[in-house]
Formats: C-alpha cells, sequence, structure tokens
C-alpha cells in the first residue's frame, strides 16, 4: 500500500531562528547548543521539523543537520559563489532574486557532518534522539513508534543535504519479515514573498493546502491506524521502557557508529525523553 502526502515543513537556523519558533516551538527541541554538544560538532545546525500550529506540535521525526566549523562552512560558501559567477549573468540575477529574503546562506548544499534524528511516538509522546550518517545509516529500533510493528526492527535513515530541495528516507528491515515499511520526504524550497511565513500567514493557497499541518499529521496517523485494524493487522502493547531500552543499547553495541555522536566512546547512543504530558508531548 502506497499513501502520498502534502506538507510544508520548516527548515530552522537554531543559530538565528526566527521569532514564531522562539515563542512557540523552541522550548521542544534542542538548542543549537545542545545539537552541538549531542553530536559533537562545531559548526551551524539547522533543524527539519514540522511547524507549531495554534498551539499544537505534531513530529514523528525531526532532524538536525549538524555542520563543521563555522570557518569551514564560510569557505565552502565562498567557493560556491565563485562557481556561480562563472554561470550566465542572467542565471546568476534569477538566483540572487531567490535568495533575496535568505541573507545567511545556510543549507545550501554544503555536506553536514553528522544529523540527528529526533523521533517521537503517538499518541504516547515519548521520544528518543540519536546521531546517524546523513549519507546513510541504520539503528536498532529505539522506541515502540506503532502498535503495528514490533521491537526487532532496525531502522535506515538516509537525509541529503538541503539546499534547493532535500530527501529524508525512513525504511524499516525486521530479521523474519525483511522490508517491509518505508517512508520518503521529498521536499523544494519554497519561493516567493511569503516563503518564510507560516503556513497559515503564507496566503490563502498556503493556508488551504498546508495549513493546521500538525492536526493533519495527526489525523492522517489515526486514519492509517483504522485502516490498517479494518485489514486485521496484529496490534503490538507498548513495551516497558527498561526492557527495549536495554535491548536496543545492547543491540547498538558493535555497530560502527558516526564520529563524533553520542555513544562514541562505548556510551549509549540514544537519549531518551519520557513524555510530560499524555496523549501528546506538549
Amino acid at each position: 500500500m502506497c499513501v502520498r502526502y502534502n506538507v510544508r515543513v520548516a527548515l530552522v537556523d537554531l543559530d538565528d531562528p526566527p521569532a514564531w519558533f522562539v515563542r512557540r516551538q523552541q522550548q521542544d527541541h534542542l538548542t543549537a547548543d545542545q545539537a552541538r554538544q549531542f553530536a559533537g560538532t562545531d559548526g551551524n545546525v539547522l533543524l527539519l521539523t514540522n511547524p507549531v500550529s495554534a498551539g499544537y506540535t505534531q513530529n514523528p521525526i525531526s532532524v538536525y543537520y549538524c555542520y563543521g566549523r563555522r570557518e569551514q562552512q564560510e569557505q565552502q560558501q565562498k567557493q560556491q559563489q565563485q562557481q556561480e559567477r562563472q554561470q550566465d549573468r542572467r542565471q546568476q540575477q534569477q538566483h540572487e532574486q531567490q535568495q533575496h529574503d535568505r541573507p545567511r546562506q545556510l543549507g545550501d548544499g554544503a555536506t553536514p557532518l553528522v544529523a540527528i534524528a529526533e523521533v517521537t511516538n503517538t499518541p504516547w509522546g515519548d521520544r528518543v534522539r540519536f546521531v546517524f550518517r546523513p549519507e546513510g545509516d541504520e539503528s536498532p529500533k529505539a522506541l515502540h513508534v506503532s502498535p503495528f510493528m514490533d521491537m526487532e526492527n532496525t531502522w535506515h535513515l538516509r537525509a541529503t543535504p538541503p539546499g534547493e530541495g532535500l530527501k529524508l528516507s525512513v525504511v524499516v528491515t525486521h530479521p523474519r519479515l525483511g522490508q517491509y515499511f518505508d517512508a520518503h520526504l521529498i521536499a523544494k524550497r519554497c519561493s516567493g514573498p511569503h516563503a518564510t511565513a507560516l503556513n497559515e500567514a503564507a496566503g490563502w493557497g498556503s493556508l488551504l493546502r498546508y495549513g493546521f499541518m500538525p492536526q493533519r499529521v495527526a489525523l492522517w496517523i489515526y486514519w492509517q491506524a483504522v485502516v490498517l485494524i479494518a485489514k486485521g493487522c496484529p496490534i503490538h502493547p507498548k513495551p516497558d521502557g527498561a526492557s527495549f531500552k536495554g535491548r536496543a543499547a545492547a543491540a547498538a553495541e558493535g555497530k560502527l557508529r558516526a564520529p563524533g555522536g553520542r555513544g562514541d566512546e562505548g556510551g549509549c547512543p540514544f537519549e531518551w525523553t519520557d513524555t510530560r504530558a499524555w496523549p501528546w508531548y506538549l
């Protein structure tokens, strides 16, 4: 079964976050310094997430793109600008117009050193964070995300560098079932006068197509649950946290880990946060 949805997500510069993020959503995520400490990096941090709407957030997965030193990032930007000057002058002018509302040229295709996956389950609101290689990495399942999947799964993640577009893929494999689930986000950078506005303030078109996106995501999740129940899919009860955390940490031992990330020196590579409010993390 293949299901497609249209979404509009935000790519937030955590070193210079917009006012709406600071007021409404910053407390729900890592700060730039916390992300750098967790990932073992020392450069800029971008956060891919679903923006808050009407005081409600719904993020099955958010991704932090963690870059190297600022000096290295600036050098990469300078090299890119030199290449752009060699292009046709008209193309350069079009490019500058597209960048008009983005004075800081972050997320323009430079490759992050590592990424952090921040996975939150619904409806319980528990959360786990771990570092992965953007070019492709795997992790033992470290959180009860869906009642239709047991805890024997392995997550395979890939996140292309944010530029004029980005891709995020999560593939789930099972020791007996093989690959039986995959989810993909394919996005392109918004342009125009409302490119950086929230969905509800980006014009009637965006409001009708993307307005109240967290609420829509929640409804989609529950609707697909109804469909699976109707098809007779077995339900796996939520396991005890201590048991699956121990299994996930043990399964991660011996695996090649992203350099500099949590657990790089032999410790547990996961950080769990139990829900503070039910049924949603607020």
